[in-house]
């Protein structure tokens, strides 16, 4: 049976403190309160998607989508963070996070190939967004 994603509210709480548009504007549509969140651990896909869009219609700065992403680092991400921080190598690094990022957003399949000093990761999205129905997406990193 299919399930719904799932996405950390930390990446929600995150667009809440950057104070880039009202509470009340960035919960707009997606049946959440600052109330109800305190009692989540997760948000629904279509909420977290609801509250991208959100920001796009009303934050008060046209940059909000490189101010978020200035504001995530390892400690954003949590343990899988760390992990990928504690890492040998970039490689290393990379695959760690896709391995074990969708603990915190369950929004993905992904397949690592590692041969020799090259690893391939690909990335196929599993929402049903149309947003993001534009096929798998390939990385591949030359570790030598």
């Amino acid at each position: 049976m299919p399930h719904s994603p799932l996405v950390n509210k930390a990446y929600v709480l995150i667009f809440l403190n950057l104070d880039l548009a009202s509470h009340q504007q960035v919960l707009e549509n997606t049946g959440l309160t600052l109330a109800t969140l305190e009692g989540m651990d997760t948000v629904t896909m279509p909420a977290a998607l609801q509250i991208v869009s959100n920001m796009a219609r009303y934050s008060s700065n046209p940059n909000w989508a490189a101010i978020y992403g200035a504001h995530l680092g390892i400690a954003s991400h949590g343990p899988v963070g760390y992990a990928a921080l504690g890492a040998p190598t970039v490689g290393k690094a990379l695959t760690t996070f896709v391995e074990w990022f969708k603990v915190r957003a369950d929004t993905y399949s992904k397949n690592i190939i590692e041969q020799n000093e090259q690893v391939e990761i690909i990335i196929t999205d599993t929402t049903g967004d149309a947003l993001f129905e534009c096929g798998p997406s390939r990385y591949s990193l030359n570790c030598s």
